[in-house]
């Protein structure tokens, strides 16, 4: 069995430089050589006969599970974005969805993170001539077990993997409230222990987690790569180098334009020529054809119409005009949910813990920090969203405040 050379891309941070980056060469046995920190163009010389792993930043992808009743890879990625389409912001064509495993009831693990990130990092690696032969989430890189939960805590983001292919990525200061809900949630399934790894320069700001009843082992690291190394276990985790990005489509992007022999290209532009001949009046034909079938369309759908000029644009314009514009319609899920992101994110200490939509409403579970903070929410959703806003139920716990707010666009 081939070493692994273990690259891990930092998120983002303020000061941080964006091209630093930290890696390891792991034996078949498990045992690490030294960990290095450093750019890129210091790490091609390690590439010789290592199988690349690229462990990127959870914060930028979504972990959840969908049901899709088929086992077929192809078509669980063909469904995906159909699937989901309802929980995501972004147009489906701008992300990319990886599956994972099959649970139960149909159910399959999946990560959804957005092409340009994918892009991103692919584009930094192929620069330095690194080909990868996994990119998995941090996350999912941390050590996990049936009856545990894992903890990385560094600067002011915590990474915590909840099973084998779930997990989440949350800000240090709502690590404890997080924490509280998902154990209430989970109730019945709750972990025996918490493993937390805390990286310098997250002790400081850390809360203390004693008071959630449940075991803490705790291990103060100075190098936050350690536990990642030490916890991978790439059969249970999810490759996002699937679809599009998948190791074979990458190479034929690569190979693909050379393979075609110089002996052989000259009689193929012959080819292609009589073919683009034949081709084009073949299909001249069948646009004159279409072109006629499409006015045709168009006069039995608009009879008073005198003056066709061209169809296609006339019939849009028609439509938009039957549908009373071609604006998204803001009282749907997605326009609802569109609309109140940029100020739910800008509200600080804002934990949403759960969203349903029924008949032009969309029902929001949040955790905030007091009651000034759940009426300023109130009134900016009001004046800057254009939303009507009524709070359902807002109760004090723990000092904060657990309220269900019912939106629904004004006016409707």
């Amino acid at each position: 069995m081939a070493n692994q050379l273990i690259i891990r891309i930092y998120p983002h941070q303020p000061g941080m430089d964006p091209d630093l980056v930290s890696w390891v060469v792991a034996g078949a046995d498990g045992h690490c050589s030294e960990i290095y920190q450093g750019s890129l163009d210091e790490v091609t010389p390690q590439l010789q006969g290592n199988k690349v792993v690229v462990i990127v930043p959870g914060n930028d992808i979504f972990l959840t599970t969908v049901s899709i009743p088929t086992k077929n890879k192809k078509r669980l990625l063909t469904a995906l974005p159909y699937a989901l389409e309802d929980q995501l912001v972004s147009d489906v064509e701008d992300l990319h969805f990886a599956v994972g495993d099959q649970l139960e009831n149909d159910e399959v693990a999946c990560a959804v993170v957005e092409r340009k990130k994918m892009d991103e990092w692919t584009g930094r690696l192929q620069q330095f001539g690194i080909q990868a032969d996994f990119i998995i989430p941090d996350i999912l890189s941390l050590p996990v077990d049936d009856v545990s939960w894992t903890l990385l805590a560094e600067d002011s983001e915590v990474l915590m993997r909840t099973g084998k292919q779930s997990g989440y990525s949350i800000e240090v200061e709502n690590t404890e409230s997080y924490l509280r809900m998902l154990l209430e949630e989970n109730s019945d399934q709750a972990p025996e222990r918490l493993y937390l790894f805390k990286i310098d320069g997250a002790t400081e700001f850390f809360p203390d987690l004693s008071e959630l009843g449940i075991e803490i082992k705790e291990d103060n690291s100075g190098n936050s790569l350690l536990p990642l190394v030490t916890g991978m276990d790439l059969n249970n985790t999810i490759n996002l180098l699937q679809g599009d990005y998948s190791r074979r489509e990458q190479m034929g992007k690569v190979w693909r334009p050379w393979l075609p022999a110089a002996a052989m290209l000259a009689g193929m532009i012959v080819l292609q020529l009589v073919m683009t001949t034949t081709d084009y009046f073949q299909l001249k034909s069948k646009s004159d054809a279409l072109k006629v079938q499409i006015k045709q369309t168009y006069l039995s759908a608009f009879p008073d119409t005198k003056n066709i000029v061209n169809p296609r644009v006339q019939m849009e314009r028609k439509l938009k005009a039957l549908r009373g514009g071609s604006g998204q319609d803001r009282s749907s899920a997605l326009g609802l949910i569109t609309s109140a992101a940029p100020i739910d994110k800008a509200t600080p200490g804002l934990v949403v813990r759960s969203v349903r939509y029924k008949e032009g409403k969309l029902d929001v579970d949040l955790i905030i920090k007091d009651l000034q903070a759940l009426d300023k929410l109130k009134q900016q959703l009001i004046t800057q969203a254009g939303m009507s806003v009524e709070i359902v139920s807002a109760n004090s716990r723990n000092n904060q405040v657990e309220s269900r707010l019912k939106l629904r666009s004004a006016g409707s």
